[in-house]
């Protein structure tokens, strides 16, 4: 695969094709952003350097691929839609350029964040004309406010996990004071709260029967570095989901409508957990339940879709995307 003409972004054109062709797949979809990390013996590959394993929970010699996956629950399937090699800003820097050379990185290819390489391949999805209902993310995206903002003003729905340190306030400025600002709070502390009220919702049927969770749904503003927010920041949905252990809790904030069903509130906020049936080798369920890994209708043979992260390991001599 190392020597391979073939070209990963072309497979991930032909892909997004075949679900925008695909009628069944008109509702249902979610985008989910993610990354895999490769644990790496040398340095001499293209992207490799110490940085955090999100796999193996810890800092190390490794290269990180930024992930676009597609999963319907509807329709039980899922398939990788995109993917970017993420290199270091260290590798342009003069002292490496002989190893880009050596490695293929091509010449024009520049530093870009994680947060930029998501936002550039959730932009390929849209401009490709698939169809989704939001795109979910976890707290490495969601607690960047730039970042959720860029999505919200291009109109796209997100259900970002968040840290629970983040800080917010309860919805109750008037929009029109801009120079009102309100104590904040950590949303831990509003999960543990005596006053916040939480309600059983069920989320769908699954292989282990009826799936149901304890939510609390608020109305919040994300406070900044301090613990004061303005009127001026837009006001999102908080969704607090109680978990097995006691004490834990999941924290996602969703920019949905005021009058947005609670049920779809908390389905929204579990659908991130799909991703498990592909990051994970298609174990054949996710964290909320009964989602079977299966590639889109048609696109079987082609080079790599069998397994998603061939396609962004598909060279240690190129980076994907560039």
């Amino acid at each position: 695969m190392s020597n391979s003409p073939w070209s990963g972004p072309a497979v991930f054109q032909q892909i997004r094709r075949e679900i925008v062709s695909t009628p069944e797949l008109d509702e249902g979809g979610t985008l989910i952003l993610d990354e895999c990390a490769d644990e790496k013996a040398g340095g001499d590959s293209a992207g490799v350097s110490r940085q955090d394993n999100g796999r193996m929970a810890k800092v190390d010699l490794c290269r990180v691929d930024t992930c676009l996956l597609y999963a319907n629950l509807t329709r039980r399937l899922w398939t990788m839609v995109d993917g970017e090699l993420f290199i270091a800003s260290k590798w342009f820097s003069d002292e490496y350029q002989r190893l880009r050379e050596q490695t293929g990185i091509p010449p024009e290819r520049e530093f870009a964040t994680k947060l930029a390489l998501g936002l550039r391949m959730i932009e390929r999805c849209r401009a490709s004309g698939i169809r989704f209902d939001i795109v979910a993310y976890d707290s490495l995206y969601g607690r960047d406010q730039h970042f959720r903002s860029a999505l919200h003003t291009a109109g796209v729905t997100y259900a970002a996990q968040v840290p629970n340190s983040t800080l917010v306030c309860i919805d109750e400025v008037p929009r029109g004071r801009a120079s009102t600002a309100v104590q904040a709070c950590e949303v831990r502390e509003l999960a543990r709260s005596e006053r916040t009220r939480w309600q059983r919702i069920t989320l769908r049927y699954s292989e282990r029967g009826l799936l149901s969770a304890d939510f609390a749904l608020l109305r919040v503003r994300v406070g900044a570095d301090g613990r004061k927010t303005t009127a001026t920041t837009e006001a999102e949905w908080l969704v607090i989901r109680r978990v097995n252990e006691p004490r834990r809790y999941c924290f996602t904030l969703i920019n949905a409508a005021v009058e947005t069903p609670p049920e779809r509130l908390a389905e929204w906020s579990t659908r991130r957990y799909a991703r498990r049936a592909h990051v994970r080798g298609c174990e054949g369920r996710t964290g909320v339940g009964g989602v079977r890994g299966a590639p889109v209708p048609r696109v079987g043979t082609s080079p790599g879709v069998d397994s998603g992260r061939a396609l962004v390991r598909s060279t240690d001599q190129a980076g994907m995307g560039t």
